[in-house]
C-alpha cells in the first residue's frame, strides 16, 4: 500500500475510539476513571455504576449484604481509605471464590455505609478495620457504589479476580486493609459459604452514559485556562454552547496525544462539512477559505488570563476575528474585528514537530521517535495589521499551525489576484507622488498630477528591501540591462503611519505571488510538512541539549566548559539554528521523501529556486541571508557599526558578524556538500584511510610537561595576545544541540557519526576513553545559504556547500572589549554613566582597580574557590568574547582593556565636557580599537611571521581598498592563528614586585587555571600573573615538542571527572569545516608541492617526525593542513613556517585594507591624534592599569629584570589632548536643543553642521534622527526618545512564561511568581523567594 494510502487510513482509524481516561477535579485535585467514546460528531463520557437488572430494588441503591466469615479467606475483601483522608472507606478488592464474591451483591468501589447497623460514613480507616475484625461470623454491611472513587485509591477497572494473601497488620488508608483472614470468633467450625437469598435483585457493573459533547464548532485546551501553564497529559474539550467535558487526563503522553489528534480530526472534518454548506451561499470571490478556533494573548499584566479563545475565519477578501462562530449569514457582520487580506502580514514565530504529518518521511527513512508535548505554547502565529497592531495567536497542534500558514497563503493569493493592484501616495526626492504594486507589472512610481510614469521594475528585478517601521521604506532594484544593482535606493516616505503597515503587508503580498515561491504552486504539501519536521528535529535535539548543571562544589565536566566557552550569544544562536533547520530540511527533500521515485538525490546535485526559498523561508534562514540596513547618516560614517556590517557599502555584510567565514580554496567534504573527511571509514584517500585525530595527537604532537625548550627573544604575553586576538577576530560557535538530530542521542553516549556528533575514534587504552572508543566532539554551527551572496525572495542559482559561522566582526575592532551585536554591547556599558564607561564587577576590586563584571549565567560552570566560606560563589566574568575565563591569563588580558577604555573615557570627558556619554563612548571605542591594530600589525605579527614574509605579504598601508574582503578565513580560523597553541607553557608563574617568586603565590599547572576567575581575584590580583608574563619565556614551537600534556591531556580538566585534548579538537575542526589538505594549501601560497617522504623532509628538519607523518597519512596530499603548517621549520626571524607565514600574512593584509576604518586612512583620525597613536604600547597600557611600575620597551620582547626593564615614567604614551575639541556654537542654528533619555553627536558632512541624535538603551527614537543646519537654522525639529514597552513584545517577550513583566522607564522588571527554580536558559531565577530580575 502506497504510503499516502496508510498516512489517511490511520486517520479514519482514529475517528471511532474508546478508551479509559481520567476526569481531573481541579478544586478537590482528585482524578476519576471514567470512559471515552468518540465518533464522528460526538464525544461520549461514562461512568461506572451498579445497577440492578432483575428483582425488585427498593433500597435507593443502597445494598444490604450479609456475609458469614469463612476459616479459610474470612470476609473475602480488602477495603482502602478513611475519612482522615476525605473519602469514605470502600471495597478495593474482592476475593475469588469467597465470601465476597458469592454474594454477587458486592463490587469493587462500593462505599461501606453500615457495619452491623452502625454508620461508618464519618469513620476512619482503622475503626473499620476494627469494626469488620470484631464483628462476629455474621457481618452485615450496607454500601452503595461509589461513582467517583479518587484515583489515588488506585481501584482496578476490570472485574474482581484472585489475590495472593496478605496479612493483617497495622494498615494505612491508602493501602489495601486484608479482611478476607479470621477475625475475633470463639467459632472455630467451618462456617457454610455466603449465598444470595433466591428472590434477591440481582445486581452488574456497567459503563452509562453521563454526557454527550457535540463536537461540531468545539475546541480543546490542553492550557489551564487563560494562563501558558501546560496541563500534564490532560486537555478541556468545549462545545459551542460551552458545555465542557472537564479535564480530561491520560495515563501516558502517547494516550494524550493519540486521543487530541484523533478528537482534532473529528472537530477539523465537521469544520470542513460547515464551511461547505456555508459556501453554498456565497458567491465564487467569497468563500471561506478556513475558520477554526486559536487562542489569542491579550495585552495587559493579569497573569490569570493570558490568552482568550477566538474563532478566526478567512472569507472572500477579510480576516475575521469572532468571539464565537458564526453560525448565520448575519453573524459574518457581528465580528470583533474585520481586516482586509491584503493588509495583514501573517508570521509564524515558533517552528514546531508536526505531529502526524512527517509519517511519509519517517517510515521512508526508517526513523521512529516520540516526542514529548512542549511546556509551553508552541504552535504560535501572529498577524500584524494596520498602525502596526499585532495579533498573537497559539493553536494546539502543529497540524492545525500547518493549515493556517497554508490558508493565509492561499487567501492572500486569491485577494491579490482579485485586487491586481494597489497604489500609494508617497514622497520620493521631496514630490509628492503615486506609487503602484501591480499584480502583472510590479512596481510603478508616476506623477500624481501628469501620469508620467518616472520609472518602473518588475518583481524579478526587486533585490533588496528595508522599512524603518514608521514611514520609509527602502527597495533595491537590479538594472535589466547592465545587471547591476542600482547604487542609488529608491527611497520612499508613505503617507499616514497606518498606510506604510498596509503597504509592507500587500508588497509583501504581492512579491510572494509575482516571485512565485507560495506553497501552492509548489504543489506537493508534503515537501511543506517534510521542511517543518526536519525543522523540528533540529528544534527537539536543541531543546533537549544537556543541562548546565554543575556537579558537585561548582566542578563542571570538560565537555561542559567549551560548550559554554564555545556558546554562542542569543542572535548567534538563532541563526545557528536555523542554518541546522535548513541543511536537516534539505538533507531530507535529497531522500525523494516527498516524490513518486525514490531515487535519492547525490548530494551536490542542486535543489530547485522556488524549494530552496521556501526551505530558506520555513527553517527560519531567509531573514539572515538578506543585506543588512545600513543606516546613511554622519555618525554611520564617523563610528563602525558594532556588528562590523556596512564597513563596505558596495558588500555590506563583509567582515559583518555573524555571516560565514571565507573560503580561499573549495570545501573539502567527501560528499562535496557537508560531509567531513574521515566520516565514513570506507573511503579512501590515495589508497588509504584517514588516522585517528587522535592517533596523531599521540604520536607526533603530544609531548610531556618536562618536555619544553624555552624562546629565547620572546615572552609568555606574546602567547596570550595571539590568543586574545584570535578571540577578537573569529569564533565559530559549536552547534546549539547535545544530541544527533534523527535519533535524539546524546553525542556523549554514543560512537556513532550523525550530525551534529563527529566523535573522535580512541583505542580502549586511551587515558581519555572514559571506557568508550571515541571522544565527543560536536560540530560547528553551519551558515545560513550562501556565505557572501545574499539569497532574496528565491534567487538562489545554487546550493553552496557547508560554510561555517563567525560570531565575532572580522575587524580588528577590540571586539573582545565591546562585544560583536547590540545585545552584548548593552550588556556590557554602564548605560547610567555619564562618562562612556564600561560596566565592571561591583563586589570586587584590585587595589582599588577594576575587574570585569560576571556573567548573568548563574550558575556559571567555572571553578570554585575550594576554601571559600558561606557559599561563596564566583561566577564566569563576562567580556566581549564569551571565552575571556577560559585561562587566567586571558583574563587578565581582558581585564586590562577594560580598566583601559575606562581610564581613556574618564580623561576625554575631562578635556571635552559637552561631549555626551555616547560620544566619549564611540571616541574611546574608537582609540581603543585602533591601539588593538597598532599591536598586532607593528608590534606582534612581524614576529610571528618574519619580515620577509611581512614584506611579501603585508607590505605598506597605502589606504582603504573597496575590492578586498576583510572577511576571516576559514583557513586562518581553524587552522593557520592556531599555531599559537604549540607556544603554550605548561606552568603559570606569578611574581613579586622584584619579578621573583612569590612563596605566596606558588606555581601552577596550566590546568589548575582553566575556568577559574577566583584564582585571579583571591590569589593577587593582576599584577603578579602580568610580571609573570613579562618576564617569563614563551614555548618554542619544537618540532617534536609541539603541544604539551596539558592541552592533550587534561584540557579543561577541573577535577577527575574527564578530560579533553586541544590538538584532537583542532585536527577535527579542520576536518569539520572540510578544510583542503595541507599541499593544497601550500599550492595556494606558491609553495612546492610535496609528492614523497623526502620531500616532506625538505621542509621538516626533524627526520623523527616526518617517518611518523608518513607512518600514519601514507600520502602528503593526506596530512591535515593544521599540522603540516605547525611542523615546517620557521623562516628567519619568525615563528612559523612559510605556509601559515602566507595565510596569516594575507589575512592581516585583508583585515587591514579592506577596514574602511582602519586608523591610518583618510578622515579616521586627524595627523595629530595618529601622531600621538604611535606613541603607545602595550607595556603603557600595563604601566596605567595595573600597579606594576617597570616593564620592558617592548612587552612582546623577553628581557631580564632589572637591566632590560624600564621605570614607567620613561614609558611613552599618548597625549589625549589631540582629541580635545574647542567647542564653539554654530552661529546660524545654535546649540541643538538636548533630549531627555538620549545623546546627540556632532558631525559635519559637506561643510554642513549635522547632529545625529540616539536614545539611551530601553527607548527609541521618534522623529528625524540627524539634523543638518541650513540657512533657516535646523531643518526638523529635535526628535524624542520615548520609553520602549518591552513587555508588550509578544512574539518575542522578555520575560519567562512564569513571569509578570512590568515595564520601568527605560527598561522593565519580571515578577516571578512560581515556586523557586531555574529556567531553562540555566541563568534566570523564577519564584518568589527570587528577587524579581531588573533591566
Amino acid at each position: 500500500m502506497p504510503l499516502q494510502g496508510i498516512f489517511i487510513n490511520q486517520l479514519k482509524l482514529h475517528r471511532t475510539k474508546t478508551g479509559i481516561a481520567l476526569l481531573y477535579d481541579e478544586v478537590s485535585e482528585n482524578a476519576y476513571d471514567i470512559r471515552l467514546k468518540l465518533t464522528k460528531e460526538v464525544l461520549t463520557i461514562q461512568k461506572q455504576d451498579v445497577i440492578c437488572v432483575s428483582g425488585s430494588d427498593h433500597s435507593a441503591n443502597h445494598r444490604t449484604v450479609t456475609l458469614r466469615r469463612q476459616p479459610v479467606g474470612g470476609l473475602g475483601l480488602s477495603i482502602k481509605g478513611g475519612a482522615e483522608h476525605k473519602v469514605p472507606v470502600v471495597i478495593s478488592k474482592i476475593f475469588k471464590d469467597q465470601a465476597a464474591e458469592q454474594t454477587g451483591m458486592l463490587f469493587i468501589g462500593d462505599a461501606i455505609i453500615q457495619v452491623n447497623g452502625i454508620n461508618v460514613e464519618s469513620a476512619t480507616h482503622e475503626e473499620v478495620v476494627h469494626l469488620l475484625r470484631n464483628a462476629g461470623d455474621e457481618v452485615t454491611i450496607t454500601v452503595q457504589y461509589l461513582r467517583e472513587a479518587p484515583s489515588f485509591l488506585k481501584l482496578p477497572l476490570g472485574s474482581p479476580g484472585p489475590s495472593s494473601d496478605h496479612s493483617s497488620g497495622t494498615s494505612s488508608p491508602l493501602f489495601d486493609s486484608g479482611l478476607h483472614l479470621n477475625g475475633n470468633s470463639n467459632n472455630t467450625a467451618p462456617s457454610s459459604p455466603s449465598s444470595p437469598i433466591a428472590n434477591e435483585p440481582k445486581y452488574e457493573k456497567r459503563w452509562l452514559d453521563t454526557l454527550s459533547v457535540p463536537l461540531s464548532m468545539a475546541r480543546i485546551s490542553r492550557y489551564k485556562t487563560g494562563t501558558d501553564k501546560l496541563r500534564s497529559n490532560a486537555f478541556e474539550v468545549l462545545a459551542l454552547d460551552g458545555v465542557s467535558t472537564g479535564i480530561l487526563q491520560f495515563y501516558t503522553a502517547q494516550e494524550s496525544a493519540d486521543w487530541l489528534r484523533a478528537m482534532s480530526t473529528n472537530i477539523s472534518d465537521l469544520t470542513l462539512q460547515n464551511m461547505k454548506m456555508a459556501n453554498k451561499c456565497c458567491s465564487p470571490s467569497d468563500q471561506v477559505i478556513h475558520m477554526g478556533w486559536v487562542n489569542e494573548r491579550l495585552e495587559g499584566t493579569d497573569s490569570s488570563q493570558l490568552y482568550k479563545f477566538k474563532f478566526l475565519a478567512l472569507k472572500g477578501s477579510s480576516f475575521y476575528i469572532f468571539s464565537t462562530p458564526p453560525v448565520s449569514t448575519l453573524d459574518w457582520v457581528r465580528a470583533e474585528k474585520i481586516y482586509n487580506l491584503c493588509e495583514v502580514l501573517f508570521k509564524i514565530h515558533k517552528l514546531w514537530l508536526a505531529d502526524d504529518c512527517w509519517l511519509q518521511a519517517n517510515l521512508y527513512l526508517g526513523i521512529h521517535q516520540d516526542f514529548d508535548l512542549e511546556d509551553q505554547r508552541p504552535y504560535c502565529f501572529s498577524v500584524m495589521v494596520g498602525h502596526g497592531k499585532s495579533h498573537y495567536f497559539n493553536v494546539e497542534l502543529g497540524s492545525e499551525l500547518a493549515v493556517w500558514e497554508k490558508s493565509f497563503q492561499r487567501a492572500i493569493f486569491l485577494e491579490v489576484q482579485r485586487t491586481g493592484s494597489k497604489t500609494y501616495m508617497c514622497s520620493w526626492q521631496g514630490d509628492t507622488l503615486c506609487f503602484t504594486v501591480d499584480f502583472a507589472l510590479g512596481f510603478t512610481c508616476f506623477d500624481s498630477k501628469t501620469k508620467n510614469v518616472l520609472w518602473r521594475f518588475k518583481f524579478s528585478q526587486l533585490k533588496g528591501s528595508s522599512d524603518d517601521g514608521k514611514t520609509r521604506v527602502k527597495l533595491l532594484f537590479q538594472n535589466v540591462d547592465t545587471k547591476q544593482i542600482e547604487t542609488k535606493m529608491k527611497v520612499f516616505i508613505i503617507l499616514g503611519f497606518s498606510a506604510v503597515i498596509a503597504f509592507m503587508a500587500v508588497f509583501f503580498s504581492f512579491l510572494q505571488i509575482g516571485k512565485a515561491t507560495i506553497f501552492e504552486q509548489i504543489g506537493d504539501n508534503c515537501i511543506t510538512k517534510a521542511i517543518q519536521k526536519s525543522s523540528g528535529l533540529v528544534d527537539y535535539a536543541a531543546r533537549n541539549e544537556i543541562k548546565r548543571t554543575i556537579q558537585g562544589k561548582g566542578i563542571a565536566a570538560p565537555t561542559l566548559l567549551l560548550a559554554f566557552s564555545k556558546f554562542p550569544e542569543q542572535e548567534s544562536h538563532d541563526i545557528s539554528q536555523a542554518a541546522e533547520r535548513m541543511e536537516m530540511s534539505i538533507q531530507v527533500l535529497k531522500q525523494k521523501v516527498c516524490q513518486k521515485h525514490k531515487r535519492s538525490l547525490h548530494p551536490t546535485d542542486h535543489l530547485s529556486a522556488d524549494l530552496l526559498t521556501m526551505i530558506a523561508n520555513i527553517s527560519g534562514c531567509l531573514p539572515y541571508m538578506l543585506p543588512p540596513k545600513c543606516p546613511n547618516n554622519c555618525l554611520a560614517n564617523k563610528y563602525r557599526l558594532i556588528t562590523g556590517a556596512c564597513n563596505n557599502r558596495e558588500h555590506p555584510r563583509w567582515g559583518a558578524s555573524n555571516t560565514a567565514l571565507a573560503r580561499w580554496l573549495p570545501a573539502a567534504y567527501e560528499d562535496g556538500l557537508t560531509q567531513p573527511r574521515g566520516w565514513d571509514p570506507r573511503v579512501r584517500y590515495n589508497g588509504f584511510q584517514l588516522p585517528s585525530v587522535r592517533e596523531v595527537t599521540r604520536k607526533i604532537i603530544h609531548a610531556p610537561n618536562e618536555a619544553v625548550t624555552e624562546d629565547n627573544l620572546y615572552s609568555d604575553i606574546i602567547m596570550v595576545w595571539g590568543q586574545y586576538i584570535d578571540h577578537d577576530i573569529s569564533f565559530t560557535p559549536q552547534s546549539t544541540s547535545r544530541t544527533t538530530f534523527l535519533s535524539g542521542m546524546e553525542c556523549q553516549m554514543t560512537c556513532e557519526k550523525q550530525n551534529p556528533c563527529f566523535p573522535i575514534k580512541v583505542t580502549t587504552n586511551d587515558t581519555l576513553s572514559a571506557g568508550m572508543d571515541c571522544l565527543p566532539f560536536y560540530r560547528s554551527s553551519p551558515a545560513c545559504g550562501t556565505g557572501d551572496h545574499a539569497t532574496l525572495f528565491g534567487n538562489i542559482s545554487m546550493l553552496n556547500t557547508r560554510q561555517q559561522i563567525n560570531g565575532l566582526t572580522s575587524f580588528l575592532d577590540a571586539s573582545t572589549v565591546y562585544g560583536s551585536t547590540p545585545a552584548v554591547e548593552n550588556k556590557l556599558r554602564n548605560l547610567t554613566s555619564k562618562e562612556g564607561l564600561l560596566r565592571v564587577n561591583l563586589k570586587y576590586h584590585d587595589n582599588h582597580r577594576e575587574y570585569l563584571p560576571f556573567t548573568d549565567q548563574v550558575p556559571s560552570p567555572c571553578a570554585q574557590d575550594p576554601n571559600a566560606a558561606g557559599g561563596e560563589r564566583l561566577e564566569c566574568f563576562l567580556a566581549g568574547d564569551s571565552r575571556s575565563s577560559e585561562v587566567t591569563s586571558l583574563a587578565a588580558m581582558h581585564t586590562l582593556w577594560l580598566r583601559e577604555h575606562n581610564r581613556l573615557a574618564r580623561a576625554l570627558k575631562l578635556l571635552n565636557g559637552h561631549w555626551s556619554a555616547h560620544t566619549v563612548y564611540q571616541e574611546t571605542r574608537k582609540i581603543v580599537g585602533a591601539l588593538h591594530q597598532i599591536f598586532t600589525l607593528r608590534d606582534y605579527i612581524p614576529k610571528i611571521i618574519g619580515p620577509d614574509a611581512f614584506n611579501l605579504y603585508i607590505g605598506l598601508y597605502t589606504g582603504y581598498d573597496p575590492t578586498m574582503n576583510p572577511t576571516v578565513s576559514n583557513v586562518f580560523s581553524t587552522a593557520a592563528f592556531r599555531f599559537g597553541h604549540a607556544t603554550i607553557q605548561p606552568i603559570v608563574s606569578r611574581l613579586n614586585a622584584q619579578y621573583l617568586d612569590d612563596p605566596e603565590l606558588p606555581n601552577l599547572h596550566l590546568h589548575e587555571v582553566f575556568f577559574s576567575p577566583w584564582r585571579l581575584i583571591k590569589e593577587g590580583g593582576l599584577d603578579p600573573l602580568i610580571r609573570g608574563l613579562l618576564a617569563h619565556p614563551a614555548k618554542l614551537q619544537v618540532q617534536d615538542q609541539l603541544l604539551n600534556e596539558e592541552l592533550t591531556e587534561k584540557l579543561f580538566v577541573l577535577s577527575n571527572n574527564g578530560s579533553l585534548d586541544l590538538s584532537s579538537l583542532n585536527l577535527q575542526r579542520g576536518r569539520d569545516h572540510g578544510l583542503p589538505g595541507y599541499n593544497e594549501w601550500r599550492e595556494f601560497c606558491g609553495l612546492p608541492k610535496l609528492e614523497n617522504h623526502a620531500d616532506l623532509n625538505t621542509v621538516i628538519t626533524n627526520p623523527n617526525v616526518t617517518e611518523k607523518i608518513m607512518e600514519l597519512y601514507h600520502n602528503p596530499n593526506n596530512i591535515d593542513v593544521w599540522l603540516g603548517g605547525l611542523v615546517e621549520d620557521f623562516l628567519p626571524g619568525a615563528r612559523t613556517g612559510p605556509l601559515f607565514a602566507c595565510i596569516i600574512g594575507k589575512q592581516m593584509k585583508a583585515l587591514r585594507d579592506g577596514d574602511r576604518f582602519w586608523w591610518e586612512n583618510d578622515n579616521v583620525f586627524t595627523e595629530a591624534q595618529k601622531h600621538e597613536l604611535r606613541k603607545h604600547s602595550l607595556s603603557r597600557v600595563i604601566c596605567d592599569n595595573t600597579g606594576i611600575s617597570e616593564v620592558p620597551a617592548d612587552a612582546f620582547q623577553l628581557g631580564k629584570f632589572p637591566q632590560d626593564f624600564k621605570h614607567c615614567d620613561n614609558i611613552p604614551g599618548m597625549n589625549l589632548e589631540a582629541w580635545q575639541e574647542f567647542y564653539q556654537e554654530d552661529e546660524l542654528c545654535g546649540t541643538p536643543k538636548t533630549v531627555e533619555n538620549g545623546d546627540f553627536v556632532y558631525c559635519s558632512e559637506s561643510g554642513k553642521s549635522t547632529v545625529t541624535y540616539t536614545c539611551h538603551y530601553g527607548f527609541q527614537l521618534q522623529g528625524e534622527e540627524q539634523l543638518t543646519c541650513t540657512s533657516k537654522g535646523w531643518n526638523f525639529e529635535n526628535p524624542v526618545c520615548i520609553d520602549i514597552n518591552e513587555c508588550e513584545n509578544k512574539i518575542n517577550p522578555p520575560c519567562p512564561p512564569s513571569a509578570i513583566c512590568i515595564n520601568t522607564k527605560g527598561s522593565y522588571k519580571c515578577l516571578h511568581t512560581d515556586s523557586d527554580k531555574l529556567a531553562e536558559d540555566g541563568r534566570t531565577c523564577i519564584g518568589n523567594g527570587c528577587e524579581p530580575t531588573v533591566h
